[in-house]
Parts: structure tokens; sequence; C-alpha cells
């Protein structure tokens, strides 16, 4: 099996004067989920993203880095290990630009050139801070993942109460197509081991044989870590989902009747093409006050996790916190991974 295996990472800079202008141009009034202050707000974790990729997981063959056409002034574009690609170059229907979408874009990852069949989709705010050898991500030419059922979340009174985001909305739609295309029955007797692994704990076992008494999946596990995919899986999955995946990129805005990559996901677990494994080695944290700012710092001195998400939770905080908090976290990931990655200039 070739190991060549590429991380694909997806960045916006909400600062950027034209892309601005367009998100202006183009927002339906509808769209706060999509264009909220916060969502594109920049902590500075990307390059400390690099850092961690460089220093923990120095097997990986390629970064393809995917933006609207802006980069990072740090950025060193001259690295052989870097590949820049911009939505212009993925879009095979470029009138579909500019897109606000991340749905969108990330349907779009298979006209990546040269991406290899093994990849990891990483997030700009997931940080690696622990070694990370290959078989954490892949065994066998198959992506180690975890197959673990849970309760629904769907239905007016939860999206009344608790979630009512277009994103909980594409999940659901996720799971409807599988159950369209896979029968549990016989994917649970094709592999008894991705539902019920000793890796899972005793917990997680208990919660799929619950979950295995109804006919059809309701909703899977799914947590802000670094996902590792097969090309062919996501070529498979989104030729039998052709119509519902080009409805999903029409859009310039993610909304309600959209659907996930997670779908891509989905599909290999249900087919079994992956390798059950659950470990308990990463974290999100909501960066949300300076305070709790100052509390995720302390913790990421710990040094307790491999992954970490710092997921911004911010819309509360004026500039001047907001700054503040910034400059806390930033001395802090400096302190962590304080060595220039060379996909960093010598400015």
């Amino acid at each position: 099996m070739n190991d060549d295996v590429d991380i694909i990472i997806t960045w916006v800079d909400g600062n950027d004067p034209r892309w601005k202008q367009e998100l202006l141009t183009y927002r339906p009034e509808n769209s706060a989920d999509e264009s909220s202050k916060q969502k594109f707000r920049d902590w500075n974790t990307l390059k400390y993203v690099f850092r961690g990729i460089e220093r923990f997981m120095p097997w990986i063959r390629k970064i393809h880095f995917v933006t609207y056409g802006h980069l990072p002034e740090w950025l060193d574009t001259t690295n052989p290990k870097l590949h820049i690609v911009e939505h212009k170059d993925i879009f095979r229907d470029i009138s579909l630009l500019p897109t606000f979408n991340s749905n969108a874009i990330e349907f779009n990852f298979l006209n990546i050139d040269d991406l290899a069949e093994q990849f990891i989709y990483f997030n700009d705010d997931t940080l690696v801070l622990k070694e990370t050898p290959l078989q954490r991500m892949f065994v066998n030419g198959k992506p180690q993942d975890f197959l673990i059922q849970t309760i629904p979340r769907r239905g007016w009174l939860y999206y009344t109460f608790f979630s009512n985001v277009a994103w909980r909305y594409n999940i659901n739609n996720n799971v409807k197509l599988i159950n369209k295309h896979f029968n549990k029955k016989k994917s649970i007797t094709k592999c008894k081991e991705c539902y019920y692994s000793k890796q899972y704990g005793l917990t997680n076992i208990m919660k799929n044989k619950i979950s295995n008494f109804f006919r059809k999946y309701h909703y899977f596990e799914h947590y802000h870590q670094p996902q590792p995919f097969l090309k062919s899986v996501w070529e498979e999955a989104i030729a039998a989902n052709k119509s519902d995946v080009e409805k999903t990129i029409s859009h310039r805005f993610r909304d309600k009747s959209g659907i996930t990559i997670y779908l891509c996901r989905y599909w290999h677990l249900v087919s079994g093409n992956f390798i059950p494994w659950f470990e308990n080695d990463f974290t999100i944290r909501n960066l949300q006050t300076v305070k709790n700012i100052k509390e995720i710092s302390s913790m990421l001195l710990e040094n307790k996790y491999r992954f970490v998400c710092l997921n911004d939770e911010s819309s509360t905080m004026d500039n001047e916190d907001f700054f503040k908090g910034k400059q806390i976290l930033e001395n802090t990931l400096n302190q962590l991974l304080p060595s220039k990655s060379t996909y960093e200039k010598d400015l």
C-alpha cells in the first residue's frame, strides 16, 4: 500500500477588503449563521497549525492549502510540500464563485491536483501538540475512525430549544442519504467489529447496542479533530448522491437543504471501510471570554491532548477583549511551538 498521505487545510482571511466587499454584495438577509462577525475573526492560530504538523507529523507528503485567493503574509509559498489551491482551481463552474459556503468548497476537494488517495482534512483552528504516527490516522490503507451512534438531534423541539443552525439540518440530511443507500442490518452483519470494538469502551458499545434495536441510523458521533479520508470513498459517495452534492455546491451560503462532507465519513463507516479506533486524545474548547481563554491557555500548557480545536464562540467579545484574548493565546502557543516551520518566511 502506498503510504503517501496529504493534508487539506481551508482558510479565509476575513480582513481581505475584496473578500469583505464580495461578502456584502452577495450576502442574503438570512445568512447570519454564515457571516456573523466572529466566524471570520483571525486568532492567528494558522501558523501554529503548520508548526505542529511539521514537528509532529513529518511523514505528511503534501499540504494542500485551499483559499479564496488570499494568503497569510508569513506563508512561504516556495516550500515544495505546499500546494496553494484557489477556489477557482477546483470549481468546475466558476459562475458559482465567489462562494461563502464551506460545504460547497469541501465537496470540490476531489478536483485538487495530485491529491493522495489517503488524506486528512484539517481546519485552521486545529492544533497538533504531540507526536502523531501515521498509524494514528491510517492502518493498511484504511482510515482509523469510530462508528458510535447516539440519540437523534432533530425535530421541532430540538431545533426550537437547542440548535436551529443550518449545519444541524445538513448533518441530518446526510443521515437520510445513508439510510437511503445502506441496509443497517446488513451493515452490522457485515462488520460487527465496526459497532462493538473494544476500542470504543463500554459506554459507547452500549450506545450502539441500543441504537441497533432501530432499523435505521439516526445520528453518528463526530468530534472536531483531523479527519482521515480515502479519495476513492469520496468518489463513490459523491457519485451515488450527485444531485444532492450539486445542489449544495450551487448555494453561495450554507442553507438547511444542503449536505456536508461528513456524508463521505459516514459512507466509509457504514460500508466497513475503516479500522475501528477511539482514542481520547483530542478536545474542543470554545474561545468565549478573556477569562476562559486564560483557562484554555493553562490547559494547553498541561499538554494532555494530541489534537486541540480552538473554536471561536466570541460573538459577545468587544474588540478590546478580543485583542487581549488573542495576545494571551498567541503567547501560549509560542511557548508550545516556539520554532518556526519551513512553511514560514524569514520576515
